[in-house]
């Protein structure tokens, strides 16, 4: 893999989406398509997501952040894409 993206609840890392491995994909000039996180196990209420980029060297490690509002007994779809 070219880096490896985990997701976090605040600075919690989210169970299951943790080490996601992300290639480059030469055709779109991006890492992968999204890093792509589904889960049940979050908290009711607005959550602060955070996905944090680690690279392999080859790329800037990055990250991005959006608040997400979770409902109990809802999964949540978490795509971020990071650009090289």
């Amino acid at each position: 893999p070219h880096g490896m993206v985990t997701f976090y609840d605040g600075d919690t890392a989210i169970a299951g989406c943790e080490d996601l491995a992300l290639n480059y994909d030469p055709d779109l000039g991006l890492i992968d398509l999204p890093a792509v996180c589904t889960t049940s196990e979050l908290a009711n209420g607005l959550r602060e997501i955070r996905a944090v980029f680690n690279s392999m060297g080859i790329y800037h490690d990055a990250s991005r952040t959006l608040t997400q509002r979770v409902e109990a007994g809802s999964s949540i779809f978490l795509p971020i894409i990071m650009h090289p």
